[in-house]
């Protein structure tokens, strides 16, 4: 893997500080969502958001969790989630990006205070 584009740093969650956005996963959201036109400077600016302030992060498969941000969402009100994969220590890398609403969330390991 070449070296990220990006480090998100975030400080909500203890588990994940610090997260890595390789040109690898810009490809992957372009060819398998592109219902996320992750080119436009307001969808980059929405990944970082979501990393550094989400409303939720739930957790997912092992070592994996999801950040999700209510305010960024798609036309039908879907809400963007950011799976993310943790690496080494506290830092993690994006998966892939997506809208959607889920039917079953993961356990809710972070809520963001009103």
């Amino acid at each position: 893997m070449s070296d990220p584009i990006r480090i998100i740093r975030t400080q909500v969650f203890s588990t994940v500080t610090d997260v890595r956005l390789y040109e690898e996963t810009l490809n992957h959201i372009k060819e398998q969502h592109p219902e996320v036109p992750i080119e436009l400077p307001s969808l980059m600016e929405a990944l970082s958001t979501a990393i550094q302030a989400p409303t939720h992060v739930e957790a997912s498969h092992t070592n994996s969790y999801v950040f999700v941000d209510s305010g960024s969402t798609n036309a039908s009100g879907n809400p963007l989630r950011i799976p993310v994969k943790v690496i080494e220590g506290t830092s993690g890398l994006i998966k892939t990006a997506f809208f959607s609403d889920t039917l079953k969330p993961g356990t809710i390991v972070y809520r963001r205070s009103k």
